[in-house]
């Protein structure tokens, strides 16, 4: 079974993948974490996989991200601060983008039932009040990437492209600005 994890991170690293995320369940019969009926493997069998992938990163001289977990309820969980003073920069709560967009999107519709339109605009003044805090999204057009891809359909058509999306858009008109932004600057190097 190692040398299957080996084989199988290889071809991610080969495909390009940064980073992989190991857990304990066997596969056969894996189940959402807080699930009862769970599967173990054995922990000597866990850590073999982890090694597997460590050295299928060196063999293929690739700077990676191995995350390791465990569904075992014994287990001894180490808490933020813990993991921080261990060097760890980013950790991450697998459901709380789930929580966040289900319960704000319930919310939206809820109140939209009640306020009608009122129930959005009061969500936007939420955004622009947020912008201050460093939250971006309010120019949503500008948030995934229109800009960007509209200066490449413009460089690859000479300037001729029709169609690009930013230019004349409801967006530009709101929210115009006389120089484009820093963050704007920077996705174009």
């Amino acid at each position: 079974m190692a040398q299957a994890a080996k084989n199988w991170y290889q071809s991610y690293i080969e495909a390009g993948a940064a980073g992989v995320h190991f857990e304990d369940q066997l596969g056969s019969e894996k189940k959402c974490g807080h699930m009862g009926g769970k599967v173990l493997i054995p922990t000597a069998q866990h850590i073999r996989h982890l090694n597997a992938a460590r050295l299928a990163a060196d063999v293929c001289g690739a700077p990676t991200i191995v995350v390791a977990r465990t569904d075992a309820e014994s287990s001894r969980l180490l808490t933020r601060y813990e993991l921080g003073a261990l060097g760890f920069k980013y950790q991450f709560i697998t459901l709380a983008g789930f929580h966040a967009n289900s319960y704000s999107m319930f919310d939206l519709a809820r109140n939209y039932k009640e306020k009608g339109m009122l129930a959005y605009s009061s969500l936007q003044q939420q955004e622009f009040a947020a912008e201050q805090h460093g939250y971006s999204a309010v120019k949503h057009q500008r948030e995934v990437g229109t800009g960007y891809f509209d200066h490449i359909s413009n460089a690859v058509t000479g300037g001729q492209s029709s169609t690009t999306a930013l230019a004349g858009s409801t967006e530009e008109a709101q929210f115009h600005t006389a120089t484009a932004s820093s963050e704007d600057e920077e996705i174009l190097r």
